[in-house]
């Protein structure tokens, strides 16, 4: 019989993930233990929160890849206190559960309220690779703004840079006519100003 588990992960998705069981993780794999799991263009930890034979409609599951506890870290109890919690605060069902030094009810307190540590850059990109488009609560110019923004510390000066060859500037004495016919073929809103030479820039 086919088996399927239900993972949540430390990161504000707003829901369990489901995955295949591999035979080899058939007996490993039970609710409390942590497991890796593909997320995204990623692999991350999460816990289990449900073991079962009921795959989701229409769906093509991934396997999960790595059963990392032999005993369950998080009893029963614990697990369903938790996602009562996150359904009842609209809170996430992994972040209650995110292991750390402190104990469960300080980290459940800390993600009920917004009271956690983390990087939000790691967190968003996350959400944005994993979840679909109707669940992260982000319109489609919402996405890719902010995938925009995310890909801003890879880009370079010579990126955005305009070469000297392809600046378009004014001398500081060009009569009006002049200017105005050359914003209009430029399509610029501003344009540089400069003395004798572009290495004298004006304004």
């Amino acid at each position: 019989m086919s088996r399927f588990a239900d993972i949540v992960f430390a990161l504000p998705l707003p829901q369990a993930y489901t995955y295949a069981v591999p035979d080899e993780w058939a007996a490993a794999a039970r609710p409390g233990v942590r497991a890796r799991a593909p997320l995204g263009p990623k692999t991350a930890a999460g816990i289990i929160v449900r073991v079962h034979d009921q795959p989701p409609a229409g769906a093509s599951l991934k396997p999960l890849l790595d059963v990392l506890d032999p005993e369950p870290i998080i009893p029963p109890d614990i697990l369903d206190l938790a996602g009562r919690l996150s359904r009842r605060f609209f809170s996430s069902w992994g972040e209650l559960l995110r292991p750390a030094g402190e104990n469960w009810l300080i980290r459940a307190i800390r993600s009920l309220f917004g009271w956690k540590p983390g990087s939000v850059r790691d967190d968003l990109q996350v959400v944005l690779d994993a979840s679909p488009p109707d669940d992260t609560g982000f319109s489609a110019i919402e996405r890719t703004m902010l995938r925009n923004i995310l890909s801003l510390h890879e880009r370079r000066i010579a990126d955005v840079m305009v070469h000297r060859a392809d600046i378009v500037a004014v001398k500081q004495d060009i009569t009006v006519g002049e200017l105005m016919s050359l914003f209009e073929s430029a399509a610029h809103s501003r344009l540089v100003v400069y003395n004798e030479t572009l290495d004298d820039p004006v304004g």
